[in-house]
């Protein structure tokens, strides 16, 4: 079952989708240099990180660290964690701007290539004359020329390998990338100097006070008679904050007991989320070949039903592989 229309509409402006605004200003200063300022706004309603923010500050101060992969499963909050600091630190941090890229966005309109990327992105500082001019073979080497001066940050949504990182890392010493990825698989290819931040669920008290805040309920204004059944739906939501938006919304429409009860129940609503489709997909990636046989040989994974894609990670095989099987 998917939600309806309208209360995805009432979720849209509430704040379940949370990237769907992006800021996009650009500032010149006397010089005549230009400085783009380009990121998705924090969410209107974000609840602690506090170790987490200080997890992406730290890792960027070990010995002046570039590049910090922040890693966690689809719909954990990875990019509202970035928003948020960025939003925090951003325009003082970083003099000479913020550049965005959302890879996830990039694959879903048919994947440009990583030069015209880049070669968009650095129209943001020079004349585009003089980027048109270059061969896709030249960009990277003229985007570190251009950049060995900047104090910026580029932030890169949804990373899938190494090589979509590389062309983007500022050359400059004060110049960082941040980028979110699925999982730390990454890591895993080795030639490159990162650092770690995972996002993990939220705890119970951090749930409990988004959902409150979201279904714009004071937190003692849920009827401790419905205590049990709120107790239900935070478990059933996991720590996620899209899913926890996605109850809200609807609660906040038809506040009582019984929807608390039924929205803990209908976890396909809850995961309808388009980012929160791939989490079994994710999670079972990430095992370890003797993990994903253990779990092959006794059965023992939850869903709401098993995809192609989610029997073909949990056996460790190709999608093709998969279909075979199935």
């Amino acid at each position: 079952m998917r939600f309806s229309e309208d209360i995805r509409q009432s979720a849209r402006f509430s704040g379940v989708f949370v990237n769907s605004s992006i800021n996009v200003r650009t500032g010149c200063s006397a010089m005549g240099d230009c400085i783009p300022w380009e990121y998705p706004s924090a969410p209107d309603i974000f609840v602690n990180r506090t170790q987490e923010r200080k997890n992406l500050e730290d890792n960027f101060a070990i010995d002046s660290r570039k590049i910090v992969l922040v890693s966690g499963l689809p719909g954990i909050g990875k990019s509202s964690l970035v928003e948020q600091w960025i939003e925090e630190s951003g325009s003082e941090r970083f003099a000479d701007g913020v550049i965005y890229v959302d890879l996830e966005k990039q694959r879903e309109g048919g994947a440009a290539p990583l030069a015209s990327i880049l070669r968009d992105k650095l129209k943001n500082w020079v004349d585009p004359a003089a980027v048109d001019t270059r061969s896709d073979s030249d960009l990277v080497n003229f985007y570190r020329s251009v950049t060995k001066d900047k104090n910026l940050l580029v932030f890169l949504d949804d990373v899938r390998s190494q090589e979509e990182i590389m062309p983007f890392v500022p050359s400059s010493s004060e110049g960082k990338l941040v980028a979110t990825s699925v999982g730390g698989r990454i890591l895993e290819e080795g030639g490159c100097d990162f650092r770690r931040c995972d996002v993990g669920p939220l705890s119970f008290e951090d749930s409990y006070e988004l959902f409150c805040s979201v279904a714009q309920e004071k937190l003692v204004e849920v009827p401790s008679e419905h205590s049990s059944e709120m107790v239900e739906l935070l478990e059933a939501c996991g720590g996620f904050p899209i899913a926890l938006r996605v109850a809200a919304c609807s609660y906040r429409k038809r506040p009582s007991g019984d929807e608390l009860r039924r929205l803990a129940r209908r976890k396909d609503e809850l995961f309808s989320e388009r980012r929160l489709s791939g989490v079994l997909e994710a999670a079972i990636s990430s095992l370890s070949d003797s993990e994903k046989d253990a779990l092959a040989c006794i059965g023992a994974f939850q869903a709401p039903k098993l995809t192609i894609q989610s029997f073909s990670a949990l056996c460790g095989v190709s999608l093709d592989d998969g279909v075979a099987l199935a």
